[in-house]
């Protein structure tokens, strides 16, 4: 066998968004737009989300699902809300409505 060519694997791009930065592998994202958003993690009451990116141009909110994306999604984080900050009880419809409107661009600018 001989070796002809290696995939750097290693390259990494920083995704900052409002719950935090990421550190993920570029070849995850290619040059795909990357959304941030929430998506319930666990029992509903705990007001715990799991933050995803979501990678390509279309994605959609689907109950029971969660977020689905064109090319591929990844959970970076999961994160803790008190019921002040979200205002709202779980599985109500403005409770959907904190999670629709928590989807945001945060392609990173080298893209």
């Amino acid at each position: 066998m001989k070796l002809i060519g290696v995939t750097n694997t290693l390259e990494t791009v920083s995704i900052k968004t409002k719950y935090g930065s990421f550190v993920i592998p570029e070849i995850f994202i290619s040059n795909y737009p990357v959304y941030v958003a929430l998506e319930p993690y666990g029992n509903p009451a705990d007001y715990e989300f799991s933050v995803v990116l979501l990678v390509g141009d279309s994605r959609e909110y689907t109950f029971g699902l969660g977020w689905i994306a064109e090319h591929d999604s990844l959970v970076v984080a999961i994160v803790r809300f008190t019921k002040e900050e979200i205002g709202r009880e779980p599985k109500s419809p403005d409770w959907y409505k904190f999670i629709t409107n928590s989807l945001c661009d945060v392609t990173p600018v080298e893209f």
